[in-house]
C-alpha cells in the first residue's frame, strides 16, 4: 500500500484505515461480564 502511495500521491486524500484484525469482539458486552468468553463457535 505505501508502494502505491508513493508511486502516486495524487491519489491519497489522506491517510488508510487501521487494517489491524481486532481479535476480541463481544456482543453485548454488558451482559458479557455474566459469562466467560467462548474459544469458538459452536
Amino acid at each position: 500500500n505505501q508502494v502505491a502511495r508513493d508511486q502516486h500521491p495524487e491519489r491519497w486524500s489522506g491517510p488508510t484505515r487501521n487494517w489491524t484484525p481486532i481479535t476480541v469482539v463481544s456482543l453485548n458486552p454488558e451482559r458479557d461480564l455474566e459469562h466467560t468468553p467462548l474459544d469458538h463457535a459452536v
